[in-house]
């Protein structure tokens, strides 16, 4: 039960004061570890886990820079004991119901932060520095919503879980709303409200890759409540926008005129101009792309990618924003 409070914490208030979120959390994992180390150890998916860890620590010791890819391991190792331990812990179907509620609850104030970053360049008083979260004036980079994470593709990758969570939520509302239960009308409002927010949210982060999967997450719950027709407006407004940014100059215009530039532009990078072709993501990925073909097996390490592109082509990059790659 300890566990769990922790766990409930840290969720809770990972996203608004992450110094309070990893307390709960880092809690939650010592107490399940400490109690529940011989069950942990038993599940042979947390083998699969340990093995993972271990081809993780063989590709940091044979890396082009050990010291950067030991850095990196900070983004996995501790994951890995986290799922490991709460993977024993969380059971039942109630338990995942509740942490998708934790989940969604925090993501509206999030994304209201984040509107009034962008609207009137809120910032976070410097007393409240301890808790963790930092809300930069008109977003990070310029012109993106960022809210409490330090990037606007950050808080893009939580707010398309929070928005999952949240649509999910609300059509399993729906659902019992049709089999006369009251209690789910008020759900359905809350949630009503929460997916209006995200989806907000997520279009101000102008985030490509999010606008992508938030695509792939629509038709996904279409397909499972046969909802097909939603799959074939998606497909027509996908092909719009599309056409606007790549397609042949016939009927392009006018689309242009149709479609907001802050999509098509987005998607061709015309609406911004100045990028070099050293940034564009294409480049990115033919160096990445040519890296692991020299080491397909145990590649260059973790973080390795930012030195090795920067002395190839003179120029800072921080990732090739594609991990198969």
């Amino acid at each position: 039960m300890k566990a769990w409070q922790g766990i409930k914490l840290g969720i809770l208030t990972l996203p608004l004061a992450t110094n309070l979120g990893v307390i709960g959390i880092v809690f939650a994992l010592v107490s399940l570890w400490q109690h529940q180390y011989r069950r942990i150890l038993r599940d042979p998916f947390n083998w699969g886990l340990g093995l993972f860890a271990v081809w993780l620590l063989v590709t940091t010791v044979l890396a082009n820079s050990s010291l950067e890819a030991a850095q990196g391991m900070a983004n996995f190792l501790p994951f890995i004991a986290i799922l490991a331990a709460f993977r024993a812990e969380i059971q039942t179907f109630t338990q995942l119901r509740q942490l998708a509620w934790w989940f969604v609850i925090p993501s509206v104030a999030v994304v209201l932060l984040g509107l009034g970053q962008l609207a009137a360049g809120w910032t976070s008083p410097p007393f409240l520095g301890f808790l963790g979260a930092k809300l930069i004036a008109w977003g990070n980079p310029d012109g993106r919503m960022s809210s409490t994470f330090m990037y606007a593709n950050i808080l893009a990758i939580y707010l398309l879980v929070a928005f999952t969570l949240s649509l999910g939520l609300w059509i399993d509302a729906y659902q019992q709303w049709k089999q006369g239960k009251r209690k789910s009308v008020r759900e359905g409002i809350i949630l009503s409200f929460a997916v209006f927010l995200t989806g907000i949210g997520l279009f101000l982060t102008n985030s490509r890759s999010a606008w992508g999967l938030v695509l792939f997450i629509l038709i996904a719950f279409a397909i499972y409540l046969r909802w097909y027709w939603p799959i074939i407006a998606v497909a027509i407004a996908v092909g719009l926008v599309f056409w606007a940014a790549w397609g042949p100059i016939w009927g392009q215009e006018t689309l242009r005129a149709i479609v907001p530039i802050s999509l098509w532009g987005r998607f061709s990078d015309e609406l911004y101009p100045d990028r070099y072709v050293t940034a564009l993501r294409s480049t990115q990925w033919q160096v990445a792309w040519e890296m692991f073909l020299q080491r397909p097996g145990l590649g260059w390490g973790l973080r390795n990618f930012t030195p090795i592109y920067q002395a190839k082509m003179n120029v800072w990059i921080g990732h090739p924003h594609n991990l198969y790659l």
